[in-house]
């Protein structure tokens, strides 16, 4: 999904000009600030088998 969405919004920003880059660069930023908050809200339960003794 990562190279898809990078390659889309290159192309949406006007191919490879300055601000296609932007705009590239800054959504994946985006992305990997966002993955953190998104896990923390979720609560994700561990597996059974990840438990530390």
């Amino acid at each position: 999904m990562g190279p898809l969405m990078f390659g889309l919004m290159l192309d949406l920003g006007g191919g490879e000009s300055t601000f296609g880059f932007v705009l590239a660069f800054g959504h994946m930023g985006l992305i990997m600030l966002l993955g953190p908050l998104v896990l923390r809200v979720m609560k994700p339960e561990g597996l059974a088998e990840d438990r530390v003794f």
